[in-house]
């Protein structure tokens, strides 16, 4: 193999490889990104679960105050 051919070779690996390496710097991004965007939605479905649960006990309660005071 000639000097010229191993260079030539070296170079279109080498743009191979970084090539790659941006392709797999932007997925990583890419994927941290939507992993932080989950947890996000995580946090938000956590806070409103917990409201409406919150919400709920309170109607349930109202209900049965109402209830009683048909009763009676």
């Amino acid at each position: 193999m000639s000097l010229k051919s191993a260079i030539y070779e070296h170079l279109k690996t080498r743009k191979k490889y970084n090539t790659l390496e941006n392709r797999y710097t932007i997925l990583k991004e890419d994927y941290e990104r939507k992993v932080y965007e989950f947890e996000e939605y995580k946090r938000q479905n956590k806070i409103i679960r917990d409201t409406w649960e919150q919400r709920l006990k309170e109607q349930e309660e109202k209900i049965i105050k109402l209830k009683k005071k048909e009763v009676r």
